[in-house]
C-alpha cells in the first residue's frame, strides 16, 4: 500500500511541536496510531521512521514527534524530563483526537515505550500499547551518564556523551525518573500489551522486557525480535513488528 507523510505541528505549553502524520495515500486509514521515539533520538530517526511507515504502508496512519528540545520541536531539551515526555504523548493523542481520529494504538521504543506505558490510562481510547526494546522504568538510562551522575546530584547538572552527542542532564530529570512507579502503572494499565524486545539487545537488555511482563496484568504478549539490535536496525524487523500490530488492531476491530 502505498503511504504519504504529511509535516504537522501541535502545541503544549505555548511550545510548538513538529510532527510527521504517515499515513496510506488516497485511502481511509484502518486506524490511527501514535508513536514514541528513543530518549535523545528524534521522529526523523530511523528506527521512528521506519516502524512508522511500515504502519503507514499497512493502512494505520501513524503520528510521530519531536519531543521538546529534540529533531525540529521548540523547548531546551535539559529542561525536560519523563514528565514532559509523558505529557507530549497525551498532547499527541489529543491533537489527533480533535484533528483526524482518536488513536487506537500507542507503540514506543526504548524510552518512548516507557512512556507510552505510563500515559496509557490517561488515553482511554487507546486500545493496544506496545513497546519496542524498552526499559522497564527510566532510572534504566542511568547507565548512560557513567560516572557523570555524582556530578549532576552534587552540582545539579553535567555534560554526558549519549551516542557521540553532549547533552546536559540536570538533576530534575535523575528525580523525576526514580520516583516514577512503573510496578503500580503496569498492575493497572488494563489495554492490551505487545512487547516486543530482542534478546541480545545490549542498550536495554532483556530483563526489562521479563519486568514489564510479569508487572503488568493480563491481556499482554511477549514477542521476541530474535536476531535484532536495539534500534532494530535490519528492515525486516520493523516490517515484522508493523505486521503483527496490524493483525492486533484488526482483531480488535473485528
Amino acid at each position: 500500500m502505498q503511504h504519504i507523510s504529511e509535516k504537522l505541528t501541535f502545541t503544549i505549553e505555548g511550545r510548538k511541536i513538529a510532527a510527521r502524520l504517515d499515513k496510506p495515500k488516497d485511502q481511509t486509514p484502518l486506524a490511527y496510531a501514535i508513536y514514541a521515539h528513543c530518549f535523545t533520538c528524534s521522529k526523523d530517526f530511523p528506527t521512528s521512521s521506519r516502524v512508522s511507515r511500515a504502519l503507514a504502508q499497512r493502512g494505520i496512519a501513524t503520528l510521530r514527534f519531536d519531543f521538546s528540545g529534540l529533531g525540529e520541536s521548540e523547548g531546551v531539551f535539559c529542561d525536560t524530563n519523563f514528565n514532559t515526555n509523558i505529557a507530549e504523548v497525551l498532547a499527541a493523542y489529543a491533537f489527533l483526537e480533535e484533528f483526524y481520529e482518536a488513536p487506537l494504538l500507542a507503540v514506543g521504543h526504548s524510552l518512548g515505550g516507557t512512556a507510552i506505558l505510563k500515559a496509557g490510562q490517561a488515553m482511554p481510547d487507546v486500545k493496544i500499547i506496545s513497546t519496542l526494546n524498552s526499559p522497564y522504568e527510566p532510572a534504566h538510562l542511568f547507565h548512560h551518564f557513567g560516572n557523570q551522575i555524582d556530578t549532576i546530584r552534587l552540582q545539579g547538572e553535567a555534560e554526558v556523551d549519549i551516542n557521540g552527542i553532549k547533552h546536559t542532564i540536570k538533576k530534575h530529570f535523575l528525580e523525576v525518573a526514580e520516583q516514577t512507579d512503573m510496578a503500580e502503572t503496569l498492575a493497572n494499565l488494563n489495554k492490551q500489551l505487545i512487547i516486543f524486545h530482542a534478546p541480545e539487545d545490549s542498550t536495554a537488555p532483556l530483563i526489562n522486557a521479563q519486568k514489564i511482563y510479569q508487572a503488568a496484568n493480563q491481556p499482554k504478549s511477549f514477542i521476541s525480535l530474535k536476531g535484532a539490535d536495539h534500534f532494530l536496525t535490519q528492515h525486516e524487523d520493523s516490517s515484522f513488528v508493523a505486521d503483527i500490530l496490524t493483525s492486533w488492531v484488526k482483531k480488535e476491530q473485528s
